[in-house]
This record gives C-alpha cells, sequence and structure tokens, in this order.
C-alpha cells in the first residue's frame, strides 16, 4: 500500500492530513529499518521523484530523519543512499534550474530538491567524492547554483518571503553548508566558492529600499558568512604545511588507507591555502571591510522604528542576533574575522583613518543634539551620524586588536567626551511628545556608551574617574534624551567597570549613591526580565566591589526600595535571587551596629525563601548564604531571627542534606550570638547517617553548644539520645556491623562525649552504659584509647584542644574523692577499666603535657576541620568571634597540669597503696618519670 501510493497509484484521492501521516510513516521506516533491508522504498522514490512534490517532500522527511541518527552504523547506511541517490538528484537538479519561471507548484518541487541535495551533500560529500566518479556532478551542482541565483538576482529581483526568495537562500546554503562540514574536502571548490560569493556579497550589499534593510537579506548575510568562515578557517592555517601547527599532516599512519586519506588531505590542504592566499589579497580584504562598515552595519529604517516602537525590546532583539540571522551579526563578524587576521595592520590602518578624524566625530554629535533639540529629522536618521554609528561599532569590535595603536586617554578627551557633552547638553525638546514619525533617536549617545565598555582595558588611572562620572550622568539624565536603549546600555558598560581588576573604589565613592538611585529609577521603567536582571545584577556587583567604602547614604539607597521591589518581582524567582544577592553584599559593606537595621526587610524575605519544596525552593540557596552572613557579625540576638531558626531543621531533612553546611554555619552562629536554642531531633537524624564532610560541618555547631554551655549541652544531648546515637556509630565500627566510617569523624563523635564527661560524668555513665546499653565501658574505653593517636596532631590548635578534651575525660574517669565513678552501683567497674590500662593514658597525658609546654593552647588558627573553604560572607567577624569563643572554652582555660595530677592523686588513695602500686609498676618507668616531671 505505501509502494503504490508513493507511485501515486492509490484508490483513493489524499488529503493533506493523509500526506503528512505518510510522510511521517516513510521517515520511522527510515530510522527503525535500514534501508538496505528494504530495498524497494528508495528506488520507489526515486521513480516517483521527478514529477511528485508530495514523493519529494516524503523523501526529504526520511533523509532528514535519517541525519539526525549518530551511531556509525547509521552514518554508514546513510552515505549509502547518499552515494545511490545522489547521481540521479544532480541531475535532475542540474536540469531543473532553469525552469524557475513555471509557477509556484514547481517551485515548491524545486525547494524540496535543494533541501534533499544539501542534505546529502552536507552530511556525506567525504563518502560522495572517495571514489571519483561524483566529482564532476558536485561540480555541475555547484556550476547551476552559481549560474542560478546570478540569473535570479541579475532579473526582477524576488520579493522577501516569496518561495523563489526563499530558494535563493536555500541554492546558497548547499555550497556554504557544504564548506562548513568539509572543509579540506570542498578545497577543490573553494576558489569559484569565493569568487562567487564576493560578487555576489559586494553587488548586493548594497541593495537597499530608501533606508530599509537589504532587498536580498538572506542571501546577503549567507554570503558574509561565507566569507567571514573560510577566513577565519583553521582547517585552511597555512602554518600546516610547514609542520608548525595542530592541524599539521606530519604524522606517520599504520595503514595503507590511512596513508592515501593523509596525503589527500595534503593535497586538498595546498589547494585551499592557496586559493586563500589568491583570493583575501589586500585590495579584496579592505573592499570586503568597506562594505562591512559601511554597508552591513549601519542602522536601517527598520531599525529604527523598532528602537523607536519600543528600545528595550529592540536591545533584547540586538543582543540575541545571531550571525545566521542578523545582518548587521553577520557584517561584524565578517569585520572581526578580517581584523585578527593577518591583515590586521592594513584594516588597522583603514579604521584608524576614520577614528583620527576627532572633528567629525564631534560634527556628527552636534547634529545629533540639534536634531533632538528640534525633533526635525526624520526617523531614518542623518547619514553622517549612523556612518559614525558604524565606525564606532567597528572600533569597539576591533577594541582588542587597536589598544596598542590608539592613544584612547587622548581619543576620549578630545573627541568621545566633547561629542557626549555636546549631545547631553543640548537643550530640551520643545514638545515632550513628539510625532513619533519625526523624531531623532540618541544614536551616537548609545554607541559611544557601548563604545567605552569596550575600551576598558585601555582606561588609565587618571581618565577613570572622568568615565565613571560621565557613565553616571548618562544613568541619571532624562529619559528623552537617554531612553531604556541608551541607559541599559550604560548600566552593561558600568558592569564591565565594576568587574574590571582595576576599578577605582575611592573615585567612586561619591558616585555610589547617584547610581544606586540611577539603577533603581530604571528598574521601574523596564519591562523585560532580562533588563531586570542586569539592572541588580549590577547593582549587586557594585556594592561588592565597594564593600566598606560604600557609604551610609548608598546603603540607604540600596536597601530602601528592596522590600518594594521584592514584592514586585512576583514570582519572578531570579529577580528576587538579586535582591538575595545584594542584601548579602550589603551586610558585609556596613558596620555590624547597623546590620540590625536590615532585620524588618530582611527577614519577610528569609521567611518566604526558606520553605522547603515550595515554589520558592530556587531562592534556599542565596536566603541561607544571607542569612549567615547576617548571623555571623550579629552583636545581640533577634526575636526575628529566633522564629526563623525552626525552618533549619526543616531545611536540612527535607531537602536530602543539600544545604547542610550553611546550616550548621548558621546554627553555630546562632550559639554564638548567645542562645542554645537547639533542635535536637535534628541530629538525631544526623548522627551516623551522613558522609564524612557533612559530619564535619554537623560537628561546628555541636562543639559551639559544648564549648558554651557544658553542663545543658551535655545533658541535652543525652536526653535527646543524640550521645546514644554517637556511640552506636562509633561501636559498630568496632563490630564491624557496618562500613567503616573515616578515624576523623570518630573523633570528633567522641571528643562530644568526652566533653560531657568532663562536666557531667556520673549522669552521662547512667545514661549511656547502663545494662544492654548500645555501648559497653570496656568498648568506650578501648575505643578512646585506640583511636587517640588520631586525634590529629597536623590540625594545629584543633587537635591540641581536642587532645586535651581526651586527657580530660580519661582522667574523669579516675576515681577520686568524689564518690565512685558512675555514682552508686557502680563501684569497681572504671576504676579497674582505668587501672588495667594506665600505661596507656600515662603515655598520653605525658604526650598533651609536654605540647603544652611547648606553646599556649587558644591562639593561632583554630576554625574549620574541613579543607574546604566556608562561605565567604561575614568571614572576618566570624573568625574573631570564633576566636573569642575558643579561648573562653573551660577545656583550654583549665590548668591541665593541676587537673590531672589532682585525679592521678585522688585515685592513688581511693584504691589503696598496693592497687596504686601494681597500677603503676605495668607501666614504663621512663614515661612515668616523665609523667612525674612535668606534673611537678
Amino acid at each position: 500500500m505505501l509502494v503504490s501510493t508513493l507511485r501515486g497509484e492509490q484508490p483513493f484521492q489524499l488529503t493533506m492530513p493523509l500526506r503528512k501521516g505518510v510522510e511521517v510513516l516513510v521517515a520511522k521506516i527510515g530510522r527503525f529499518d535500514s534501508m538496505m533491508e528494504n530495498p524497494s522504498l528508495i528506488p520507489t522514490l526515486l521513480h516517483s521523484l521527478p514529477t511528485s512534490t508530495f514523493t519529494a517532500s516524503c523523501f526529504n522527511k526520511l533523509l532528514k530523519e535519517l541525519s539526525t541518527q549518530r551511531l556509525l552504523l547509521h552514518k554508514k547506511n546513510f552515505s549509502a543512499i547518499s552515494n545511490l541517490t545522489f547521481p540521479t538528484l544532480a541531475q535532475l537538479f542540474v536540469s531543473s534550474s532553469s525552469r524557475l519561471g513555471e509557477g509556484d507548484d514547481f517551485l515548491e518541487w524545486y525547494n524540496l530538491i535543494c533541501k534533499i541535495l544539501q542534505k546529502l551533500i552536507g552530511n556525506t560529500m567525504q563518502s560522495l567524492v572517495a571514489g571519483g566518479e561524483n566529482i564532476k556532478l558536485l561540480s555541475n551542482v555547484f556550476q547551476s547554483i552559481h549560474k542560478t541565483i546570478t540569473n535570479i538576482i541579475s532579473n526582477s529581483l524576488p520579493q522577501p518571503g516569496s518561495k523563489l526568495y526563499k530558494i535563493l537562500s536555500r541554492l546558497s546554503l548547499i555550497e556554504i553548508e557544504a564548506q562548513g562540514r568539509h572543509p579540506l574536502v570542498f578545497a577543490g571548490w573553494l576558489r569559484e566558492g569565493l569568487e562567487f560569493f564576493f560578487r555576489v556579497f559586494r553587488e548586493c550589499a548594497g541593495r537597499k529600499e530608501e533606508g530599509e534593510g537589504w532587498i536580498l537579506e538572506k542571501l546577503v548575510i549567507n554570503c558574509c558568512g561565507f566569507l567571514a568562515r573560510v577566513k577565519g578557517e583553521r582547517a585552511y592555517d597555512p602554518s600546516s604545511l610547514t609542520g608548525n601547527s595542530s592541524n599539521s599532516f606530519s604524522h606517520k599512519t599504520i595503514t595503507s588507507k590511512g596513508d592515501t586519506n593523509t596525503k589527500a588531505a595534503e593535497n586538498n590542504l595546498q589547494i585551499a591555502v592557496a586559493a586563500c592566499g589568491r583570493f583575501y589579497t589586500e585590495e579584496v580584504c579592505e573592499i570586503l571591510a568597506k562594505i562591512a562598515i559601511c554597508a552591513m552595519m549601519p542602522l536601517t529604517r527598520r531599525d529604527l522604528e523598532e528602537w523607536q516602537n519600543d528600545p528595550e525590546q529592540y536591545m533584547v532583539s540586538v543582543e540575541q542576533a545571531t550571525i545566521s540571522t542578523d545582518a548587521h551579526a553577520a557584517g561584524q563578524q565578517l569585520f572581526l574575522t578580517l581584523q585578527e587576521s593577518s591583515h590586521r595592520p592594513l584594516l588597522s590602518k583603514f579604521l584608524l583613518s576614520f577614528l583620527n578624524d576627532y572633528n567629525s566625530q564631534i560634527s556628527s554629535a552636534s547634529l545629533e543634539a540639534n536634531s533632538m533639540a528640534a525633533m526635525s529629522v526624520q526617523l531614518v536618521g542623518d547619514l553622517k551620524v549612523l556612518q559614525w554609528d558604524a565606525i564606532f561599532t567597528a572600533a569597539g569590535i576591533a577594541a582588542s586588536s587597536l589598544e596598542d595603536q590608539i592613544d584612547f586617554t587622548d581619543w576620549f578627551c578630545k573627541a568621545l567626551a566633547p561629542a557626549l557633552t555636546t549631545i547631553m547638553q543640548s537643550p530640551s525638546p520643545p514638545n515632550p511628545n513628539p510625532n513619533p514619525n519625526n523624531t531623532a533617536l540618541p544614536v551616537l549617545r548609545h554607541r559611544i556608551v557601548w563604545l567605552l565598555g569596550c575600551y576598558v582595558n585601555s582606561l588609565s588611572d587618571a581618565l577613570r574617574p572622568q568615565i565613571y562620572s560621565a557613565l553616571v550622568s548618562v544613568l541619571n539624565h532624562d529619559s528623552v534624551k537617554s531612553d531604556a536603549m541608551v541607559k541599559l546600555t550604560c548600566v552593561k558598560t558600568l558592569n564591565g567597570l565594576f568587574e574590571d581588576w582595576d576599578f577605582d573604589i575611592p573615585a567612586f565613592h561619591l558616585l555610589s549613591a547617584p547610581t544606586i538611585r540611577g539603577l533603581y529609577a530604571l528598574l521601574d521603567r523596564v519591562e523585560e526580565l532580562e533588563s531586570s536582571t542586569l539592572i541588580l545584577q549590577t547593582a549587586s556587583v557594585l556594592i561588592a566591589r565597594m564593600g566598606m567604602s560604600l557609604g551610609v547614604e548608598a546603603a540607604n539607597a540600596v536597601v530602601l526600595p528592596l522590600l518594594q521591589i521584592w514584592e514586585m518581582a512576583g514570582d519572578k524567582n531570579v529577580l528576587r535571587k538579586h535582591v538575595l544577592s545584594i542584601l548579602t553584599n550589603v551586610s558585609a559593606a556596613v558596620t555590624p551596629e547597623e546590620v540590625a537595621l536590615l532585620y524588618p526587610v530582611v527577614q519577610p524575605m528569609l521567611d518566604l525563601a526558606t520553605n522547603p519544596g515550595d515554589a520558592h525552593v530556587y531562592l534556599t540557596d542565596d536566603a541561607l548564604r544571607l542569612w549567615l552572613a547576617l548571623m555571623r557579625v550579629a552583636r545581640e540576638y533577634d526575636e526575628g531571627f529566633h522564629l526563623l531558626f525552626p525552618k533549619i531543621s526543616n531545611i536540612v531533612i527535607n531537602m536530602d542534606w543539600e544545604h547542610l553546611k550553611v546550616c550548621m554555619l548558621i546554627l553555630e552562629s546562632y550559639i554564638f550570638v548567645g542562645k542554645q536554642t537547639f533542635w535536637n531531633q535534628m541530629f538525631l537524624s544526623l548522627v551516623g547517617n551522613v558522609k564524612a564532610k557533612a559530619a564535619t560541618y554537623i560537628m561546628l555547631p555541636i562543639d559551639a553548644l559544648m564549648r558554651r554551655f557544658p553542663l545543658e549541652g551535655s545533658q541535652m544531648l543525652l536526653e535527646g539520645g543524640v550521645y546514644n546515637s554517637i556511640l552506636k556509630c562509633c561501636v559498630d565500627v568496632i563490630r564491624d556491623a557496618k562500613e567503616r566510617e573515616p578515624d576523623i569523624i570518630l573523633v570528633q563523635w567522641i571528643s562530644i562525649v568526652g566533653r560531657g564527661l568532663i562536666v557531667n560524668r556520673d549522669t552521662i555513665i547512667q545514661g549511656l552504659f547502663k545494662p544492654q546499653g548500645v555501648c559497653s565501658p570496656t568498648e568506650f574505653l578501648n575505643l578512646m584509647l585506640e583511636k587517640f593517636d588520631s586525634t590529629g596532631y597536623g590540625w594545629g590548635k584543633t587537635g591540641q584542644i581536642r587532645r586535651r578534651v581526651w586527657v580530660c575525660a580519661l582522667a574523669s574517669l579516675l576515681p577520686g574523692a568524689d564518690g565512685p565513678v558512675g555514682g552508686p552501683g557502680w563501684e569497681g567497674v572504671w576504676d579497674t577499666l582505668m587501672l588495667k590500662n594506665l600505661d596507656q593514658f600515662v603515655n598520653m597525658c605525658v604526650d598533651v603535657l609536654t605540647e603544652d609546654a611547648a606553646g599556649s593552647v587558644g591562639e593561632g588558627e583554630q576554625f574549620y576541620d574541613s579543607e574546604e573553604d566556608t562561605p565567604i560572607s561575614g568571614a572576618e567577624e566570624y573568625e574573631k568571634k570564633l576566636r573569642t569563643e575558643i579561648q573562653s572554652d573551660s577545656v583550654v582555660a583549665v590548668n591541665l597540669k593541676t587537673f590531672v595530677k589532682a585525679r592521678i592523686d585522688g585515685c592513688a588513695i581511693v584504691v589503696g597503696p598496693a592497687r596504686w602500686r601494681e597500677a603503676i609498676e605495668s607501666c614504663e618507668p621512663v614515661v612515668v618519670q616523665q609523667l612525674m616531671k612535668l606534673l611537678n
């Protein structure tokens, strides 16, 4: 049925839906069944192709489907189909190219044939020329393309959007795509292609309708793109012939087929290099540069109308323009390619011949200023103004290559600055609402502001303040002279200056507040999301760069409107994200006393942005960073943040630990500020269930809690079951009941239990080591003795403090005058264990006391147990607070020598002389002598 339908032998009329269905069916057959296994389909298509548009459409759909397959087998099948069908298609194409006047039906069929050829040649050109049989046919196809395009543009030009207009573009793309995908294989046709497209480009680039766009715009874009791509083609690099390039063919191949392919590639490279060398002469490059600047870059009536109707949308369209769809972008790409080639000196000299004419630049600015004041210039614009706009565009594109050849300071002071001043100081128009058909646009204003951003790296220190002042003036100028297009470009330029390494912070100090006000005023005017994002991002960058130099006036200008901006953003979370970023940067740019003024603005935002699972989850990361920044610099605990605290637990538990690190840092900061509001249940779910790095961050708030509130904290961790979870995690390692945790994690957990034993010994023992508990006293003591060497001698003060914790905890387990260790009912348990392992305890005491004698504890660095940096927000304040916390730590403050000596002396009295002498004799005499010397 399918074959008869393709041949036109079906006994029914094919409606349009049926046609589409058959096309899809043919494509799917081609995708899922090898064409070599269905030999009748391709001959059937070829048989009906010369007379059937429907068959041509089916064949095109089939090839489109096959060309998307990427497996090597699929590519081989496609090549086989191409070699089978290309001769017929090529002959059919060449013989039909002279019949373009036969009507729309024929043009539709012919356009489909062009699409088919484009797919065959573009995907399999190398396979087509491999045997040599198709080379002549390819030459005939390319010659037919040249002849057909020449005939079309020599006669009455097709209307944009017409079928002939589309065919004109499609014909050029066959050859252009062949060169782009197979640059070396195409080498044999390169010279003719360059000459043809240059001729067409030169002829058509200047064909415009009274300020409108190009009559054959798509063809012009295609020709321009071809000439630019060939000029910049790395495969045609002449250095490859000398072996000095990555494309060099000096390597050796193993197989005879490889040798043949390499030799063919070398020959093609020589042909291509020779063709490019003969074509791209200095004369041709200068002609191309002139066409690019004078014909491709100037704005057209269509551009000006779009600009006038919606400046903001026009800027967005300019930013999104591509070289394959926009003539201006194609011309800029051509000029940039020429400028970056070996002809750079010639083109730089050509461009500098314009740029050195300062008087003409100022004169053009005067024309624009006068037209703005009188509103008397038609929308097509003054040609001199439009031409200078194009020249400035070329200068901006070539900025990197012109830096060493132009004195930007001299250019700015003698031409650009006077031109900008002339424009901005012109009198306002008498009619604030002029006729839109009689409006002059701020063309040069926009281009000069854009140009300044291109030469950021060329600005001298002395020139920067002038540039800053000029741009801020443009940003805050009246809306008629600086429309959204100009102001948004100004924002982009300022953004580049703020991000520049040499940004002059002192010079910008007085301009910070006006800049912020100008940005927010523009934010009220724009409608596009891209524009709003750019404005808020620029404000955030400015605040970050200014830091503490921002000043109170600027800080107030930043913060006061933010709550309103937040509300107006609605569901545009990308804007709210930037609001949070701005506030984070502000918190680092004001004093800790001034940070409290941010709370009424920030807390409603944090409340909304920290709800796991709702529509604002995208904001959580930035909200947490802001929260952390504020808590780190806070001097007093705020009730609003107290109410926000429960959200930490929800975020950690409900978001798969994604934000665990920053949440733990926030909790640590809560404890630093002086409150023990803490959610036990959260730690119950964390202990032993997270990766090593996560456990390290969990330790930060627990450590902070135990340093600040050791007795209350230990009681809370015991009653909440956290200690039980810790011991279970540790003992499972001994019993091999689970995958082993790294020693660093076990050490951290045991240290927390050790801190509890120091201040709340009997309660902790009764709660943890009761019968049928998760851990026995023997297992716990062995774990401490075994892992002591892992407490980290290489961790600086972190390891030193942790070792003091362990020694103090073990000393607390020695019996003394305070009664039996563990309280009533525990007599003889811990004293027996400790005396049995006294030798190891004595060694530990000697190590830590010796280390203590070598330096003061609590000084120097002691910040993180992770090699990964913490969030930078408030880092300086955080480190100050952490150092203060550590120095006030009871474990650091205690006189270790006195404490250990008191515990040992008490133990000797309680156990009696005989048991004590037996225990001491189990120790190394030398070590005991060292201990006595350190204690006395």
